[in-house]
This record gives structure tokens, sequence and C-alpha cells, in this order.
């Protein structure tokens, strides 16, 4: 068993595709504009690449302190005839080791199925951490109200970049334990929206800040990974979605602190922390995107 750096993307890029599925144009995306190599780690046993693991860095976690360059486990997976062989727990350690080497005194990571919550937490220490606020049902069943303006004011929804959707974040969520994700980050998402036809929005006419992240994850599903408003916003703002973006079934998620009166809303963990150290982090923060 030998792991190593990536040193073949297309190896890599292979066992991503077999093991999560994602679309080439994605992968051509992802692989040419964001992965960085020297992050990336391939398991090779019998002479063949089996096992893949990756980790990237936010800009910081930013908590009571903050911690810069904050990093993530992401895309780590084996074929499926490698499985249940300890491959994964020994690159997972592997990759551990590395990111402790460069100074992090802690790391998340955001599982993909539910069961991996479990396993992590058994597996390798990790704790849930990162929360949202989801509502996923028919239009009917998430708004009964009809879309009506307030007098006097309309809300709109305008494209922006990646750096104005990062600025304007972080203004928002200032007084909150959060990931900052950095501009390069915030492009991946802004890219990743725009592959099903959806954006990064600034809304105007409200009562204050206002940001949402838009995607189509089929024809039929509209999914709002991330809206940040004003409570008294809310509900205008996701009448404004549904006015421009028309679905069979919609996922709306936001941040737990974001107190409104809606049936339906559940709160849901989407991602975990593991420390290194025996520093004491509070019970939860929020995060938003976990390119997923």
């Amino acid at each position: 068993m030998e792991i190593n750096r990536v040193d073949n993307p297309a190896v890599f890029r292979k066992i991503w595709k077999i093991v999560f599925g994602d679309s080439d144009k994605w992968l051509d995306m992802y692989m040419d504009g964001y992965m960085d190599e020297s992050k990336a780690f391939v398991l090779k046993d019998e002479a063949a690449a089996q096992t893949i693991l990756s980790f990237y860095e936010h800009e910081a976690l930013k908590l009571d302190m903050a911690y810069d360059n904050h990093p993530a486990f992401y895309a780590g997976g084996s074929l499926p005839g490698c499985r249940k062989k300890g491959n994964f727990t020994a690159i997972m350690e592997y990759v551990t080791e590395e990111i402790k080497k460069l100074g992090h005194k802690n790391a998340s990571i955001f599982p993909a199925e539910e069961w991996l919550f479990d396993y992590y937490r058994d597996k390798f220490g990790f704790r849930d951490f990162y929360y949202v606020n989801e509502l996923l049902a028919e239009p009917g069943d998430i708004m009964p109200w009809e879309y009506e303006m307030k007098e006097g004011r309309e809300l709109s929804l305008n494209v922006v970049s990646a750096a104005k959707y990062s600025s304007v974040r972080e203004k928002i969520l200032k007084d909150t334990n959060h990931l900052a994700y950095g501009e390069k980050l915030i492009k991946l998402q802004k890219e990743t929206a725009m592959l099903s036809h959806g954006n990064l929005y600034e809304i105007k006419g409200g009562s204050g800040k206002a940001l949402c992240c838009i995607e189509r994850s089929s024809s039929h599903k509209v999914r709002i990974t991330e809206v940040l408003v004003n409570p008294d916003d809310f509900k205008d703002v996701i009448a404004l979605i549904r006015k421009n973006f028309h679905g069979d079934l919609y996922e709306i998620r936001y941040p737990d602190f974001i107190t409104v009166d809606v049936t339906g809303a559940k709160r849901k963990c989407v991602g975990q922390i593991v420390a290194f150290d025996d520093t004491v982090l509070p019970e939860s923060a929020y995060a938003g995107f976990m390119f997923d």
C-alpha cells in the first residue's frame, strides 16, 4: 500500500468519476481551475490506484478567533471493488497528518450521505458542527401565500460577482460563527450554479443586505443553496425566487439563527469538525456551501 500526492490528475479524475458520478463539465471546471494537486492524494495497492482523498482551504473559520485557511476534507472514496480493506482509513489518517504539518488546529468535513456522519464520528472523532435550517417540499407546502410586494417597495434579484458576494456575505455574517470562503471558493460556487442556469444574487429593495445562491439540481427542482436575508423579508424573497425560478420542488437552506415562522423548516446538520488540540470550540457554526 502506497499513498502519494497526485502525479497523474487523469487517474484521480477517473476514480472520482466512478465514485461520485459528477458530470464531465463540472469535473473539467473543478480540476482545471480549482483543484490544488498538492492537496490531493491517491492510495495505490497492488500497483493500481484505488482510493482518493483531497482537501481544500477556506479563507477562515471565524469563531471567537479566526482559524485562517481552514481545511476541509473533500472527494474521498474508494473504487467499488476496493472497499472494506482499510484503504480509506489509511488515506484519511495520512492526509490528516499532512494537514497537521501545515499548522492547522482543526479540520471540517461535509458528508454526502447521512450514514457517513456516524462513520466519521465513530472512526475519526469528528462531531456535528455545521447546521442550517432546511425546507424541502412542493411549492404549495412551503409558501401558501400569494406573492405581493409591500406598497412602494420592489425586490429584485441581481447577479453579482464572486468578489461582491464574498464581501457582502462577510458583512452579513460578521457577528456569527461561520466559514468565510474567500473569493476563489465562492467563484467555484458561482460557476457550479451557472452550470444549472443558476447564479449568485444580491437582493435589492429589502430592509437590509441580502444574498442568495440558486441552482437547479434537475429541471423540476430548484435548490436555494444559501439565502441570507433580514427575517422580515424572508417570505417575500422566497416568493420572488419562486416567481423567477419555476419548479415542482424547492430545497431552501438558510442559517439556523435566522428565525422565521415557516411551517416545515427543520434544523439539519450538514457538516462536522475535528480538533487536533485541546482548544474548546463552540457548539456550532454556519457553513452554507458544501460543493456537493
